[in-house]
């Protein structure tokens, strides 16, 4: 029941700061789970992975808290970053740096990953992850080559008109 209430984004704040501190990490996980931003970077720095884990995947943890969990030792850690949408190109690129080939390919994946990042990628030993790399980023060139071809097509149809 606990966790319910620390989950819920109406329980008054005082309420879910106390049991942010509770002994329960089920009850912190729920918390975890909340819009409390300063609650939310307390608990990036907690002892247990599943409220680490809470707050890598909640949308409202902010940008430099998900660059802070991208250094985490726990992968499954990471893992719930990498699902995040919210998470920034800076947390993107530290953990393509990583070991994780798995974590590797849903960088590749994300929309937020930088060009930079994927170039890194192409150079993988992995030639799975090198070539979803190149992959990635000639369909980022064929889209910007297209917008050029489409831009250049209006200018083109507003100096004739």
């Amino acid at each position: 029941a606990a966790s319910v209430v620390a989950r819920n984004p109406n329980t008054p704040y005082s309420t879910v700061a106390k049991l942010s501190k509770d002994k329960s990490v089920k009850v912190r996980h729920g918390v975890a789970q909340n819009i409390h931003v300063d609650l939310l970077t307390t608990l990036a720095r907690d002892s247990h992975k599943n409220v680490r884990m809470a707050v890598a995947q909640n949308v409202h943890t902010p940008p430099d808290i998900l660059v802070s969990l991208a250094r985490d030792k726990n992968a499954d850690v990471r893992y719930r970053l990498v699902i995040n949408n919210e998470l920034p190109s800076d947390a993107l690129a530290i953990i393509a740096h990583g070991r994780s080939k798995v974590l590797q390919q849903y960088v590749v994946r994300h929309k937020n990953v930088s060009d930079d990042t994927l170039s890194f990628l192409t150079k993988s030993k992995s030639t799975h992850i090198s070539d979803m790399a190149t992959w990635a980023l000639s369909q980022r060139q064929e889209e910007i080559t297209s917008d050029m071809t489409i831009e250049s097509l209006k200018r083109y149809i507003r100096t004739v008109l």
